[in-house]
Parts: C-alpha cells; sequence; structure tokens
C-alpha cells in the first residue's frame, strides 16, 4: 500500500499530544481511498477515530484492504521532521515495516518505521445516543481552559432550556459560562469530564474553527472535526461522582 499526504501541516495538527495518550497508532485502509487511524489511551478514558481521504491523502497503490500498527512516539516525532510538501507512506506488509518519504530542495528524506502489536484492538466507534449536539467555534472552549483550571481539574457541562453552561467548582471558589443556545432543550443534560483530556481534545486548533459537540447525562462526550477530507472524532469517558 502506498499514499501521498498532501496536507502535512493538518496531519501534524491532528498527532500534536497523541504520542503521550497512547503507544501505538492503529491505521486501517480499504480500496475506496479512505485511510483511518484509531487510538485508544492508556486510561481507556479517550478513543480517538480519524477517517482521512481526498484532499488530505490519496492513494496510489492499494490491492486489498489491511491495516498497520506503529509506535505513537517514534511516528509523531518522524511526522515532525517534515516540511510543507507531498509526503510518501509506503507500507511493506512483506517486512512489516512502514516508509515515509519526501523530496526537498536539500535531499530525498526517508524514514522507516517497524510496525508493532496492536495490543488495544479497537477499530471502530461505539453506537451512543446523545440527547445534545452543537457546532462551536473551537475558541470559545479554548478561551475557558484556564478559568476551569483555578478551580479544579473536572469541568461540568450542563444543558438546560436554552443555555448550554460550562462550569468548575473547588475549595476556592467556581467558575461558570453559560452560552445562549438557538434552541431550547426540553430535558435537562448534566455530565463532567476530566480536564486535561478535554485539553487534548482541543489540541489540533489547526484543523477547522468549529467542533461538534455532543453529549447525554453521564455518557461519553463525543467531539468532531470535519472539513473536506477528513473527519477527526474524539470519544471522552464522563467522571462519575467525585473521580
Amino acid at each position: 500500500m502506498m499514499l501521498c499526504i498532501n496536507e502535512i501541516s493538518k496531519i501534524k495538527s491532528i498527532f500534536k499530544k497523541m504520542d503521550i495518550l497512547s503507544e501505538s497508532i492503529n491505521f486501517i485502509y480499504d480500496t475506496e481511498g479512505n485511510v483511518k487511524f484509531t487510538l485508544l489511551d492508556r486510561s481507556h478514558a479517550l478513543f480517538v477515530d480519524c477517517v482521512m481521504g481526498e484532499p488530505i491523502i490519496q492513494l496510489v497503490d492499494i490491492v486489498e484492504c489491511g491495516n498497520f500498527t506503529l509506535d505513537s512516539g517514534e511516528f509523531c516525532k518522524v511526522i515532525e521532521r517534515f516540511g510543507k510538501g507531498c509526503i510518501t507512506l509506503r507500507y511493506d506488509e512483506t517486512n512489516q515495516i512502514v516508509v515515509l518519504s519526501q523530496e526537498t530542495n536539500n535531499g530525498d528524506k526517508e524514514y522507516t518505521l517497524r510496525t508493532v502489536e496492536d495490543y488495544n484492538n479497537v477499530r471502530d466507534l461505539p453506537d451512543i445516543d446523545f440527547t445534545f449536539t452543537n457546532c462551536f467555534e473551537h475558541s470559545y472552549f479554548k478561551g475557558m481552559l484556564k478559568d476551569i483550571k483555578l478551580y479544579s481539574q473536572k469541568l461540568r457541562f450542563t444543558v438546560k432550556d436554552n443555555k448550554f453552561t460550562t462550569s468548575a467548582s473547588g475549595m476556592m471558589g467556581e467558575f461558570s459560562n453559560s452560552y445562549i443556545l438557538d434552541d431550547t432543550i426540553p430535558n435537562e443534560i448534566r455530565s463532567a469530564y476530566n480536564l486535561e483530556k478535554f485539553t487534548i481534545v482541543l489540541s489540533p486548533d489547526k484543523i477547522s474553527d468549529m467542533i461538534q459537540i455532543s453529549i447525554a447525562n453521564d455518557t461519553p462526550l463525543k467531539a468532531v472535526y470535519h472539513i473536506d477530507g477528513l473527519d477527526l472524532t474524539y470519544l471522552l469517558a464522563p467522571m462519575i461522582g467525585d473521580d
């Protein structure tokens, strides 16, 4: 299998902080021209699913569907070494290696990575019924992170009537910010999440200015970035009780 990565800046943004989440990244490709990767963090609290197609990537040579797994730390370090321009990724199934290369004015770069075992074996998003879904500007959440961190490592989302409220509380006080929705929500929704994990959800800031958030009572949070040729989804487990 061989493909070209056309949007390296977006790929770099996606993989920012991925190496601190998990030891491995699983890549899956099909004959329709799509490639996706999945990742489950070490605490099993955050699952990442990313589907890529044209124009972000372009499959050059593929005979059948397949998959391979790479060490996340090594892959992220190699991706950071590339500059602007197309990157070629080639998977050699016989030798179980992945070769990444790029033509530059200073010569042709080439990196070889050996595949690893896929211990998590989680490849698909679970089906969850969400009672609230809304698109927000990425900067809306990004700007509140420091405010929330003043009080707690736990942030709460509450949806009541036509308000979406983000809040945090601790021994020193509390913080809240309410966003007015276009529609009124019939039933109140409450759910809480780990602030550090949610910060990672917000890390791919070069992908899109918008982020779609879906929640329900005490269920995982679903965050989706969507642009032409890419759907990046995070599924973050809720914090129940005083965890």
